[in-house]
């Protein structure tokens, strides 16, 4: 089973982590910007594809970390991960 957790390191970077079967098997670093809406799903995509996992094999995604719950970054994460948990 595929999970993706979607963790704020700092107020500016995002650290996507894979996770199979419950152990991180990669991890990205994202910076957050003003483009986080379109680059996250990107990132994702692109994550998946470097481990050869197809879209539809993800069956879990959670946000992670410090970043104020009324942020903007931290609503696109949590619609991510509520689109991707759908």
């Amino acid at each position: 089973m595929s999970e993706i957790i979607i963790q704020f390191t700092s107020p500016s970077e995002i650290t996507l982590k894979l996770l199979e079967h419950g152990v991180v098997t990669d991890a990205s670093r994202i910076e957050v910007d003003f483009n986080l809406d379109s680059y996250l799903p990107l990132a994702i995509d692109k994550i998946l594809r470097k481990n050869k996992i197809e879209s539809s094999a993800l069956k879990k995604a959670s946000v992670e970390g410090e970043e104020r719950l009324n942020s903007t970054s931290y609503r696109v994460a949590q619609a991510v991960v509520a689109a991707i948990n759908t």
